[in-house]
């Protein structure tokens, strides 16, 4: 009898083969609510946060800047910079500009290091932004893309959090080492230009004008520069991914995702957007749904208080400084913080899907075959040493010791699995 075909999808993806290949990247949207996917995301943007603002005032600036520059004046979290806008299309708009928030927030810092005109505390400060985002979201969001790749495959145990982190934890250099590597490439072709540049200088005619010769030199190098920043900014999800849900280094990751850049970008473009827009759905329905609770938070109060005083202070849109309870502003922020970090648990959920579509699609490989290497609480200790063979008693003739005799003990026939 002919065995049947093995599937090249993990089991979650492959129960929702009717779907439309790219559509199945929807799924993220059933997984992105576990409990402990939101703490660690809301963990991130705290962190995140904590460390933008102490750069801040390290720098001489107003704390909360970096945030500002990177996501917008409603910042991370809080409850106005994710609930929607008013109406159904500022609701739509900020929605869509929320899903995007995840990538956001590595393009905002490296934007400052590209910079013209800045001095080296504005570049310096920018380049540990960026070098902060990649540490915290590489941790943070491969640990909720670890546990959503392992739900994925139909894993029969639930992912547990502190296995997977301690996983990613002893990968942290590797994921950070993934997209700093092409970044510090940018260096060495940028040197050309940097002298050049230093040419240009006032009452030096003779120097402009061989500025002015070679300046073909810088602008052939911008085109690897310009296609190294590209790849880091669109496909670091996919080198920490690699990282983290594999066991690879720093070097695979970079070939794997600036590969699959190359070789597929239509099918990374449409899964993209195909998650941006699940994404955007998703949050007009958390932000209704949050908005839904507030009220009804309020309604029970109406009951036994003043209607003047609560209902205004509940009144999503009236802002700070308005009349009411003490308590309502800080739980207001814990409600729009939980959909600031569902958004990033989303997106780190769709892009493990992207990653596990995309590796099948370019390698061929199934899920059964891809590494996702288990924690081992001591992973470097022996494995077992496999006792003597009871029938080889030191003769040669032995069945033990002939070939094509006896098979090796049960368990040494393949790698342990997951390897």
């Amino acid at each position: 009898m002919a065995e049947p075909a093995r599937s090249s999808l993990p089991p979650a993806l492959d129960r929702e083969a009717a779907w439309p290949r790219y559509a199945r990247i929807l799924g993220a949207l059933s997984t992105s609510g576990d409990a402990r996917a939101l703490v660690l995301a809301g963990l991130g943007l705290l962190l995140m946060q904590g460390g933008w603002a102490a750069l801040d005032v390290a720098f001489g600036r107003e704390p909360g800047e970096t945030l500002r520059e990177a996501v917008g004046p409603g910042g991370v979290p809080g409850w106005d910079s994710a609930a929607g806008g008013p109406g159904l299309v500022g609701a739509m708009t900020t929605g869509a500009m929320a899903a995007a928030r995840p990538i956001r927030v590595l393009l905002g810092p490296i934007a400052g290091v590209f910079a013209i005109g800045q001095g080296n505390g504005s570049f310096c400060r920018s380049a540990l932004a960026t070098l902060w985002v990649l540490l915290v979201w590489g941790v943070a969001g491969g640990t909720i893309g670890r546990m959503a790749a392992l739900r994925a495959g139909g894993s029969i145990e639930r992912p547990r959090l502190r296995t997977s982190l301690r996983f990613v934890l002893r990968r942290t250099g590797a994921l950070v080492a993934a997209p700093v590597v092409p970044l510090l490439l940018l260096g060495p072709l940028a040197a050309p230009g940097a002298v050049l540049g230093r040419l240009d200088q006032p009452g030096a005619p003779e120097a402009d004008a061989v500025a002015e010769v070679l300046l073909g030199l810088p602008l052939v190098l911008s085109v690897p520069m310009a296609i190294l920043l590209i790849g880091v900014v669109i496909g670091w999800p996919l080198m920490v991914l690699t990282v983290v849900v594999e066991g690879e280094d720093a070097f695979e990751a970079i070939g794997r995702s600036f590969g699959y850049l190359a070789w597929r970008p239509g099918s990374f473009a449409l899964a993209v957007l195909a998650a941006w827009a699940g994404g955007a759905a998703g949050i007009l329905i958390a932000s209704a749904f949050a908005r839904l609770v507030v009220h009804l938070t309020a309604w029970s109060l109406a009951i036994g208080g003043p209607e003047d005083r609560i209902g205004p202070a509940f009144w999503l849109g009236s802002g700070p400084g308005t009349a009411g309870p003490p308590a309502i502003g800080p739980w207001s922020a814990v409600v729009g913080g939980l959909l600031s970090a569902w958004i990033f648990t989303y997106a780190w959920s769709a892009a493990a899907r992207i990653y596990v579509l995309l590796r099948q699609e370019v390698d061929g490989t199934p899920w059964a075959d891809l590494g996702l290497p288990e924690e081992d609480a001591r992973p470097f200790a022996p494995g077992p040493v496999p006792g003597p063979d009871p029938d080889d008693r030191g003769d040669p003739s032995s069945p033990g010791n002939q070939e094509g005799g006896k098979p090796p003990p049960l368990g040494l026939e393949s790698p342990p699995a997951g390897w």
